[in-house]
């Protein structure tokens, strides 16, 4: 497989284990605060850059460019969006 390739499925799965996690977070009836930390915590071990030996530096600036709270916010206005009704 190509680098490519193998990043373009990284991310399809990264996205799927993202909206599940925020969806099995609001059906569990918490707010978007709990719902950031619980997406955080599920998905920490997939990402090198947050690893507890990983450098602060480059963990900082992974939360800022790609971390849970601006994730989790994104696809709970997705969801909220989804489940509006039409008309």
């Amino acid at each position: 497989m190509t680098s490519v390739a193998s990043t373009l499925e990284r991310s399809a799965e990264d996205i799927s284990v993202w909206v599940s996690a925020t969806r099995a977070a609001r059906g569990a009836g918490m707010d978007l605060d709990h719902a950031v930390e619980a997406v955080r915590q599920r998905t920490l071990s997939r990402y090198l850059s947050l690893r507890p030996e990983a450098d602060p530096e480059v963990a900082e600036k992974f939360e800022r460019l790609s971390g849970a709270a601006a994730n989790v916010s994104g696809i709970w206005h997705w969801l909220d969006k989804l489940e509006q009704p039409v008309g």
